[in-house]
């Protein structure tokens, strides 16, 4: 989304890209013309953006229970140079809402509250709390802002549930309960502080005892700040240099409990959409109330007249897919490391259509050479509005221009190019200081002007 052109990551300059991998189908999978097909593309999509560094990750599809396709590609630590693997955890963003949305879901189907229930009865304080339900705060017709107050600073400070509750309630709606929708982590934030108040347990533990454990989800948990967790990869974005990507800048991870705090594997996910999305295992009720209408923590739709249950992620560095399609138990799981504009809607939208059957070209990566920077620096330096709260801010660091601390790469006079959003940035080319900028991503162009 262009708004998240604002909330970039800090990120180091690392030379070395271990080769694209691909791992082998087990031998219990179904050797059939159409695996061993599906399996070729699927190493055909990946290979060339793998082999520069553009996708990093793991993609995992079943169907009936068997492999169809398996593919471990890139680093899960650049720095160290160690692989990614079937086996290697990953953090999911926000396929983590739908498990805070399932124990929502299971403390509904014990009476604890109801989808109806108004969220005054728990937090009287956080802005229109007598209009809002619990099923708003679910399918994001809340009208809850969308992240913290304060933006990335906002994020590097360690809080209880309840302190991001206390932090929300300062921030003002951003329309009337249920009269439109917006994606909210903050609505999720609420969600997790419920789900300890009305448990009595602390959210991971909730999760753990009630979905992980009894599903045998044994790679899947949530990170804990000060925690080393094994195995878990490191998450990547575009860095200094034409080829260089740099750990994500540090955000404390006690502030996504709810929206986006979990890790897991490529098989764990694959086992809860299989076994609880699916087939309703441990909570039949519970599965059914959050495939209602559009879905509640997930998206219910279809696909090529197929009908999918799917929620895709983003975070720090990671990006994440689980998609199900229930009519032929067509399970896809992808898990990655490397967050670049190719990393996300066009890989989900091509294993998707891997996953109905259809013939699936290669994502190639952006073919971008880099220019020498003739212009003085300052020409191009300052502050730039979009609209009304969203300014960017353009420096010169290590001899790049950067946008918001990550690098734009020169295409020629007055062009740029910005790789984690795959988007071109192009400035005026009148005499002096430029007075205002243009920037070009898939879901159109935005005029900004210096301040």
């Amino acid at each position: 989304m262009f708004y998240s052109l604002a909330l970039c990551t800090l990120t180091s300059l690392v030379q070395s890209v271990a080769p694209p991998r691909v791992s082998a189908i087990p031998s219990s999978s179904v050797q059939s013309s159409g695996v061993r097909s599906a399996q070729k593309q699927l190493n055909q999509l990946l290979g060339a953006a793998a082999t520069v560094g553009e996708f990093s990750g793991t993609v995992l599809i079943r169907r009936r229970g068997h492999v169809v396709a398996s593919a471990s590609y890139g680093a899960a630590s650049r720095e160290l140079r160690v692989p990614n693997t079937p086996e290697t955890r990953f953090m999911i963003g926000s396929i983590s809402k739908q498990f805070t949305a399932a124990a929502i879901l299971l403390l509904v189907d014990q009476g604890r509250l109801t989808l109806d229930d108004h969220l005054a009865k728990w937090l009287p304080k956080i802005p229109g709390a007598d209009r809002i339900t619990i099923r708003q705060l679910l399918n994001h017709t809340s009208g809850i802002s969308r992240d913290l107050p304060g933006g990335l600073d906002a994020l590097r400070l360690p809080r209880t549930t309840r302190e991001m509750v206390d932090l929300i309630s300062s921030d003002s709606l951003r329309f009337p309960p249920g009269t439109s929708s917006a994606y909210s982590n903050n609505a999720y934030r609420i969600l997790g502080y419920l789900i300890e108040v009305l448990s009595g347990f602390p959210y991971a533990n909730y999760l753990e005892n009630n979905f992980f454990t009894p599903l045998g989800m044994r790679n899947t948990g949530q990170l804990e700040a000060n925690t080393l967790v094994s195995t878990l990869a490191s998450g990547y974005v575009p860095g200094f240099g034409p080829d260089g990507f740099g750990p994500a800048t540090f955000a404390d991870i006690s502030n996504g409990v709810g929206p986006a705090s979990l890790f897991s594997t490529v098989a764990d996910l694959s086992t809860w959409g299989e076994s609880f999305l699916r087939d309703g295992k441990l909570y039949p009720h519970v599965r059914a109330m959050m495939l209602e209408g559009t879905g509640l923590g997930v998206v219910v739709d279809t696909v090529s007249g197929r009908r999918v249950i799917w929620h895709n992620g983003v975070y720090a560095g990671y990006t994440a897919l689980l998609a199900l399609f229930p009519d032929d138990s067509t399970t896809v799981a992808y898990l990655g490391n490397t967050e670049t504009l190719l990393s996300e809607s066009p890989l989900q939208r091509a294993l998707f259509q891997l996953a109905v059957g259809h013939t699936v070209t290669a994502l190639a990566p952006p073919a971008v050479g880099r220019a020498p920077l003739t212009q003085n620096p300052e020409w191009y330096a300052g502050t730039y509005r979009f609209f009304p709260g969203l300014e960017v801010t353009i420096t010169m660091r290590r001899n790049v221009l950067v946008l918001e601390n990550l690098p734009l790469e020169h295409l020629g006079r007055g062009e740029f190019y910005y790789r984690l959003k795959g988007a071109k940035v192009t400035f005026d080319h009148g005499e002096g200081r430029s007075p205002s900028i243009k920037w070009t991503d898939p879901s159109g162009t935005y005029p900004g002007t210096r301040l």
